[in-house]
């Protein structure tokens, strides 16, 4: 099975228009305290706080401080996962078109 790097499946969405620029991710913490967190896709990156990461996981690390799978903490605006779209990125990069 063809493994693409973490980096490399972001930027394969966002340059597809599966993960359009201007999308804006959510976390939301247990309890829905005000800590509640979002960010925004770029073309290079996902923008949390004033910096863009080149990974989900570096972006949602910049907010827990500690290792976390960014793929499983950051929500689309439909309420999924953002690693929902990561099916997708293989059938991209196989040259499937849906």
């Amino acid at each position: 099975m063809l493994r693409i790097p973490m980096a490399d499946d972001l930027s394969t969405l966002i340059r597809s228009g599966k993960l359009p620029s201007g999308t804006t991710l959510r976390h939301r913490f247990r309890g829905g305290h005000k800590d509640d967190v979002t960010a925004i896709v770029l073309d290079d990156g996902i923008r949390v706080r004033g910096k863009t990461y080149k990974t989900p996981s570096g972006a949602a690390q910049a907010i827990t401080r500690m290792p976390v799978d960014g793929w499983l903490f950051w929500k689309l605006p439909t309420g999924e996962p953002l690693g929902s779209l990561r099916t997708d990125v293989r059938r991209i990069s196989q040259g499937e078109s849906h």
